[in-house]
């Protein structure tokens, strides 16, 4: 399942036709502001698929693309081949995380000194741990997706079974002699 990271809604994010922002303008997106590839595996701000960004009754657009995506490029069509940036919107909480690990960085540097410790070394395993923690939550983001869908089919098999057992209960009904009145 592909993870997707959201674009644009801010009052800088307008698809202009004329030079002002244009209710249903339409542009492309791109990864590059010259040649790049197009992106075309987008969602809109509707949650619908789609491979164009579309602005809404404001002339503003939001839409969502892929992970690992930073800076997209947005051509109009209507500025001679000209295409705008637009940044991902959690760009902000991103940098804040960046500037977070970098701090601790430096902290972990701070002490490793103090220790006599080579700072190399400690940066090497800071980065290990981070990767196996980025692994470890993308694996729990799947597992989580998987343990829903076996709820889900869990489900279903339950009501298949319960029905199942009223049809053979009803067959056994239909099977089994009446009992003998008791003696008088």
């Amino acid at each position: 399942m592909t993870a997707y990271r959201s674009y644009g809604g801010g009052p800088a994010d307008q698809l202009t036709a004329a030079g002002a922002g244009s209710p249903g303008a339409t542009a492309s997106v791109w990864d590059a502001p010259v040649d790049g590839n197009r992106v075309v595996d987008l969602i809109n701000g509707d949650g619908v698929p789609t491979d164009h960004v579309t602005a809404d009754q404001f002339g503003l657009f939001r839409f969502q693309a892929p992970t690992g995506l930073g800076t997209l490029y947005l051509d109009t069509g209507v500025a001679g081949g000209q295409r705008f940036p637009v940044q991902p919107a959690d760009l902000g909480d991103r940098l804040l995380q960046v500037e977070t690990a970098v701090n601790g960085a430096v902290a972990l540097k701070t002490f490793a000194d103090s220790l006599g410790v080579q700072f190399t070394t400690a940066v090497t395993e800071v980065r290990s741990a981070l990767v196996q923690i980025a692994a470890t939550a993308d694996s729990a983001q799947r597992a989580a997706s998987a343990a829903s869908d076996a709820v889900a089919a869990a489900g279903r098999q339950a009501a298949a079974l319960s029905d199942e057992m009223s049809t053979l209960t009803a067959r056994m009904d239909a099977l089994t002699p009446p009992a003998p009145p008791p003696p008088a």
